[in-house]
């Protein structure tokens, strides 16, 4: 039995990921029990890290153990979605905080995960036909997904056109590159991620961290 404390504030539960992320646990089992954890978190307080565009999705640090893990609140904008893009050997724990979240899993199409193919074995291009989608999942405010490349590259979206959302995703380990997939060909690009504010600090557009470009 892990001793974690019960998150009522985002710091709570920082410290109870940092114990997690140190505890020699299976990691399906790991994974689970973050779930869990995640669905325990009920504050408000995590407003105090949001920075907002009205053109696109923000990816907001709150905190980060290099190797270990990364913890960002996502700002969605009404209608933002991100690419089509996955998670290189990394478990993502996404919880809903506010708004409804589409999350988006792309399976159809072969996927070489060891070899990290730099395009998909995509469909023969049709214009008349969209990405071939497997699955579509919603989550609402205290709902709470994980995801890996096993089950698919994916995209998450804000589902409504009227009202923001906001995310909260615990990386581990760390991801600072991912491929992002033209929604046409397969073709994929590497693409460096970047920060909009770090444990609060909104970025200088020439300072962002790891690099000018994200998954947006």
């Amino acid at each position: 039995m892990i001793d974690v404390p019960t998150p009522a504030t985002i710091e709570d539960l920082v410290t109870g990921l940092n114990i997690f992320s140190r505890a020699e646990i299976p990691s399906e089992k790991k994974s689970a029990m973050i779930v869990d954890y995640f669905k325990l978190y009920k504050n408000n307080d995590w407003q105090k890290f949001a920075f907002w565009d009205d053109f696109r999705y923000t990816r907001n640090l709150i905190e980060e153990i290099d190797g270990c893990y990364s913890l960002i609140l996502m700002c969605w904008p009404e209608g933002s979605a991100s690419r089509i893009h996955d998670h290189p050997n990394a478990d993502c724990i996404m919880a809903c905080l506010d708004g409804k979240i589409k999350y988006r899993i792309i399976t159809s199409i072969k996927f070489e995960l060891t070899s990290r193919e730099t395009q998909l074995n995509w469909p023969e291009a049709d214009d008349n036909k969209p990405v071939i989608l497997s699955k579509e999942t919603f989550a609402v405010s205290g709902e709470v997904l994980h995801m890996n490349d096993s089950m698919g590259i994916h995209r998450v979206e804000n589902a409504s056109s009227s009202d923001r959302a906001a995310t909260l995703h615990f990386y581990f380990p760390c991801i600072h590159e991912c491929l992002i997939f033209a929604e046409d060909s397969g073709r994929s690009t590497k693409v460096k991620m970047c920060y909009h504010s770090i444990k609060g600090v909104k970025q200088a557009p020439q300072n962002i961290s790891r690099g000018a470009q994200c998954i947006s």
